[in-house]
């Protein structure tokens, strides 16, 4: 899960100047595939003790954030397989969250889900969506290239390599910022 490297440096970049502990919950699922692949629980069980180490406050679960949940949130981690499937009341809940400020760090499968319904507001939430039968994945070794060095998640940071899984031909909003990409 080294592409897990970019969440670290997202997360540390917001924790190294705040006056206050950045308050993160991260939304699981159950583990979807074999061995080392998809395991969401074991996301949430390494990294909740690993974001504490370095001073945040971090709950999470496999149950979507509740509404009180989400008002002592700074960031939502959505790390799930087809963690774009909600229902009405998560997605709104979301969504008055994004609205009020709150931020939204969405991994790998976090962006798919498995029907159609609701990936337009997925969409508009997140700047990009899963689309079943046009998005694709490969697996195995690449180069991930920094695309905006001038961006503070990019700052400092040297284009390198990585053995996982990348997604592609998503449906992204057409001013979002790219922060690497696989060439």
């Amino acid at each position: 899960m080294r592409a897990a490297l970019l969440l670290a440096a997202t997360l540390l970049a917001c924790l190294a100047p705040a006056a206050e502990p950045l308050r993160v919950c991260i939304r699981a699922g159950p583990k979807s595939h074999g061995p080392g692949g998809h395991d969401h629980p074991a996301f949430l069980r390494e990294w909740t003790p690993l974001l504490q180490g370095m001073g945040a406050r971090v709950e999470g679960g496999e149950s979507p954030p509740t509404g009180e949940q989400l008002a002592r949130t700074d960031v939502v981690v959505i790390h799930r397989q087809c963690g774009a499937d909600m229902d009405d009341g998560e997605r709104a809940r979301l969504g008055d969250f994004a609205r009020r400020g709150g931020g939204l760090v969405v991994i790998h499968a976090g962006i798919a889900a498995s029907h159609p319904r609701g990936l337009d507001e997925v969409k508009d939430l997140v700047g990009g969506a899963w689309l079943p039968g046009v998005t694709r994945w490969r697996e195995g070794p690449m180069e991930l290239a920094i695309a905006t060095h001038g961006h503070p998640l990019g700052l400092g940071v040297a284009d390198f390599g990585i053995d996982d899984e990348i997604y592609y031909d998503l449906d992204l909003l057409p001013d979002i910022q790219v922060v690497a990409a696989a060439p």
